[in-house]
């Protein structure tokens, strides 16, 4: 017979493993990076499931800290910056957009 302790590990392996699949599945970056969030918080919650108190609040920490430098990342991708041939800063209309 399963115990408790087995299930949440199961339950919370086959959840990383639904959200891992789905961060390459999708093609939005904000969308991949909430599959990340949730896989990595999945993890967590695993090793806290099977006990291991340590590497379950390490494995949130670092997905905290990877979340903040992917947003850095992401705002700094998603930003179009035009120069003119003297380095002056002209306004930007947008990465998608005609001129």
């Amino acid at each position: 017979m399963l115990t408790s302790q087995a299930i949440f590990v199961a339950f919370f392996g086959l959840v990383a493993l639904w959200f891992a699949v789905a961060v390459f599945r999708t093609q939005s970056m904000v969308r991949s990076a909430l599959a990340l969030l949730f896989c990595m918080a999945a993890l967590g919650a695993m090793f806290l499931a099977m006990e291991t108190e340590f590497l379950g609040v390490l494995q949130i920490m670092m997905m905290a800290t990877e979340m903040a430098i992917m947003a850095i990342f992401m705002v700094m991708y998603s930003t179009v910056v035009i120069c003119d041939g003297r380095g002056v800063l002209l306004p930007s209309k947008g990465r998608n957009r005609e001129e």
